[in-house]
């Protein structure tokens, strides 16, 4: 049985992310925190496989909390959902070590799907998402492919897979 916590910054309707998960046989949602400043709070009591952190924009406090749950060592993956990625926010999330970022309007089974890469262990990003990135790391960097411009900005630290995407992006792939 996969765990779930769901929080919200407040700006969103908290059914996109609860429904989905919510009707999954293996998946059990804990609860859900309404306020940003209660999130390391629940995470640190209930220890959740994953937390859905919903967002209308990637925020810092959003890659705070994320960063909070991986400095410590603790068991919560985290999974973010937002409405408005910028390249910097994307960057910095990764970085801090979010397990998935899914890009809203998403459907059902793209939710459920990052919650159980993340809980397996591995990386989720909108497809979208991973169109951005690549984008942003040809603008960046100089070099001859997308792996080196990735590496160059720091980000294939982080073993990313971009799961969402037919051509699964693995460090020593290119």
């Amino acid at each position: 049985m996969i765990t779930v916590l769901i929080a919200y910054d407040g700006s969103l309707n908290h059914f996109a992310a609860t429904t989905p998960v919510q009707t999954e046989p293996d998946v059990w949602v804990m609860g859900t925190v309404t306020d940003d400043s209660g999130v390391i709070p629940a995470v640190r009591i209930l220890e959740p496989d994953v937390l859905v952190f919903e967002s209308m924009r990637l925020s810092l406090r959003a890659v705070e909390i994320t960063h909070y749950v991986t400095a410590r060592g603790l068991p919560t993956r985290v999974v973010i959902v937002s409405t408005q990625v910028e390249h910097a926010s994307l960057i910095g999330a990764l970085r801090s070590g979010v397990a998935g970022v899914v890009l809203r309007p998403f459907d059902r089974a793209e939710l459920v799907h990052a919650v159980r890469e993340a809980a397996a262990g591995r990386y989720y990003l909108s497809p979208k998402l991973w169109c951005t990135l690549s984008a942003y790391a040809e603008r960046m960097c100089d070099t001859s492919t997308a792996r080196a411009r990735l590496t160059a900005l720091g980000i294939l630290g982080c073993s990313l897979q971009a799961t969402a995407v037919s051509r699964p992006f693995l460090p020593g792939n290119n």
